[in-house]
């Protein structure tokens, strides 16, 4: 899961993923309550040495930009979808920016497929 339930009402990040060995995903937004907002894929080439890393050990990129294609609008309680893409950045995250502040939450899946 790239967002888990998460407060609709404010802006959240979705987990880092390691996308070295994925070529394409898709995602699906399920989004309760009143709240609205816009789900954005976001992309970043950071290389991995270097990166602070988390305490488990995952590496931290910091240069994230919007993947201007790859967005869905959150309307209240729905669900929306962003279908399959290539997948040519180092990592991939999930950002939900929030309009209009309202109760709700919001859960992003993404689907991967890649090589061994």
């Amino acid at each position: 899961m790239a967002i888990n339930a998460a407060d609709a009402s404010v802006n959240e990040l979705g987990i880092v993923i390691d996308s070295a060995f994925i070529i394409s995903a898709s995602a699906i937004a399920v989004s309760t309550g009143s709240s609205t907002g816009t789900i954005n894929i976001q992309g970043s080439n950071d290389l991995p040495a270097g990166l602070a890393v988390t305490s488990l050990g995952h590496p931290i990129p910091v240069n994230w930009i919007n993947i201007t294609s790859l967005t869905a609008t959150i309307s209240a309680a729905t669900i929306a979808i962003i279908p399959a893409f290539q997948v040519c950045y180092r990592w991939l995250r999930v950002s939900y920016v929030k309009n209009n502040g309202s109760a709700g939450t919001i859960t992003v899946n993404m689907q991967t497929q890649g090589e061994d």
